[in-house]
């Protein structure tokens, strides 16, 4: 009489396992260093909107004296105005490159669900370890 369960040890891991768990394990790096700079993106961010507010108060009581800003790795002097509309202008681009990396986000979590699911059914979850490592 042929048992229904299927033994860990009659499984074979074919090619198109070995490239679902290869894709995974790019995936889970990939997600880990985009969740790292997003992390760092929305320090900046965070910074970039308290300065607006600073320069607003700093610029009405001040107005002849303008602003150095590091760009890069020197200074650069703007009149009040001119700070104002770069700091804004900034503040635009890493809110579109802190969305386009959540995005990111979200569609490798999606894939890597979805390749979790593939490799569990065939696998187990016994046999197979798709978590990451909680620090």
């Amino acid at each position: 009489m042929a048992s229904a369960v299927t033994s860990t040890s009659d499984l074979q891991v074919t090619y198109e396992d070995q490239s679902k768990i290869n894709r995974f394990a790019c995936h889970n790096s990939k997600l880990e260093e985009i969740k790292e700079e997003l992390v760092n993106k929305e320090k900046e961010l965070k910074n970039i909107e308290e300065s607006i507010g600073e320069m607003d108060l700093y610029s009405t009581l001040n107005d002849d004296e303008g602003f150095n800003i590091m760009e890069g790795e020197m200074f650069v002097h703007f009149t009040g105005e001119e700070a104002l509309e770069w700091v804004n202008k900034k503040k635009e681009e890493l809110s579109r490159e802190v969305s386009t990396m959540k995005d990111e986000v979200d569609r490798l979590r999606e894939e890597m669900n979805n390749l979790k699911t593939d490799l569990y059914a065939k696998f187990g979850r016994n046999n197979i370890n798709l978590e990451a490592d909680e620090q």
